[in-house]
């Protein structure tokens, strides 16, 4: 397989146009049913198969559909053995009916598990999308889809950047995600900025699903949407127990976090500024930041869900694995 990818021949390959053929007036093919003697022994993939790995022999059969792609069982033999006869073949029509129930079972399972990828990331507030092998949504989740229309649109079936400047971009970055890595290429498009009418633009991660996962499933990438414009507070309990803030501490806090002006914290808290700057100092003193600027770096650390994806991208694939 590495090799019959790695030369091409995957697209250059006659054999499942001309076993799709056949399928529907036998239930297993051999090279026989495919090719003349002579197309065997000259077509250029053929060559390739039995002088480069040396397999002649060559026998199949229809396993059904996953998403409109058909799935084949095949297997081949090496020239210097014999060819597949009629008892090889009928062992093979007995066994596709459960290879079949098998891979339905399998491709179920695989995208149940891409799914709850998405729904994971639904549960960190985070935006997501699954992307099939050839680059069309398969699903988002409920996050992602209020960001139709704002940054992103659905068009024939595939995601794209909604400000056309941004498309090369962000179709390379899905393009990538969908390759496996290349030396030659040089390093991947960390990311992909899309520019919105209102707001921030957005910024999207692709992580490529780890190849267990994509054999029989379509989910191949998982898109993340990060919208910069929605602020995360940290959770008041983290505040409170790692850094023991009182309530009206934790106001302020969040307050300075969000960009707001101490004089303005003040005024919707119903408390005087010398309260206020009295609040700030014992919140950097606890936090033991210098800064105000400190102390907004560290409430966005403790925010969850954005600096999860921004900085620690790479865990997702880690976590992907696992679910194998």
């Amino acid at each position: 397989m590495d090799w019959f990818f790695r030369e091409g021949w995957h697209l250059k390959n006659p054999r499942p146009e001309r076993a799709l053929k056949r399928f529907g007036m036998m239930r297993v093919v051999t090279e026989a049913d495919m090719f003349t003697p002579w197309e065997l022994d000259n077509l250029p993939f053929n060559q390739a198969m039995i002088h480069q790995m040396g397999y002649r022999w060559d026998a199949g059969a229809m396993l059904g559909e996953i998403d409109g792609d058909a799935i084949a069982f095949t297997t081949q033999r090496l020239g210097r053995r014999e060819r597949f006869d009629r008892q090889d073949t009928d062992a093979i029509g007995a066994l596709a009916p459960h290879l079949a129930r098998a891979i339905q079972i399998t491709a179920r399972l695989g995208l149940n598990r891409a799914e709850g990828m998405l729904d994971a990331l639904e549960s960190l507030g985070c935006a997501g999308a699954l992307i099939d092998r050839a680059g069309r949504l398969r699903r988002l989740n409920a996050k992602a889809e209020q960001l139709l229309g704002h940054g992103i649109a659905l068009r024939h079936g595939k995601l794209c950047a909604m400000e056309k400047s941004a498309e090369p971009a962000f179709q390379r970055l899905i393009a990538e995600g969908l390759s496996p890595p290349s030396l030659e290429r040089g390093p991947r498009l960390p990311a992909a900025v899309l520019p919105r009418r209102q707001g921030r633009p957005l910024v999207a991660y692709a992580i490529p699903v780890v190849r267990s996962a994509q054999d029989l499933v379509q989910a191949a990438v998982i898109l993340i949407l990060v919208d910069p414009d929605e602020h995360r507070d940290p959770v008041d309990i983290v505040l409170q127990q790692a850094f023991g803030l009182t309530a009206a501490e934790i106001r302020i806090a969040k307050g300075i976090a969000r960009g707001e002006d101490l004089k303005d914290i003040a005024e919707k808290h119903g408390i005087s500024i010398g309260t206020a700057r009295a609040q700030l100092k014992s919140v950097m003193a606890k936090s033991e930041t210098h800064r105000q600027s400190e102390l907004v770096s560290l409430m966005m650390r403790l925010s969850g869900p954005m600096n999860f994806v921004e900085n620690g991208i790479g865990r997702l694939q880690r976590t992907n694995s696992s679910l194998r």
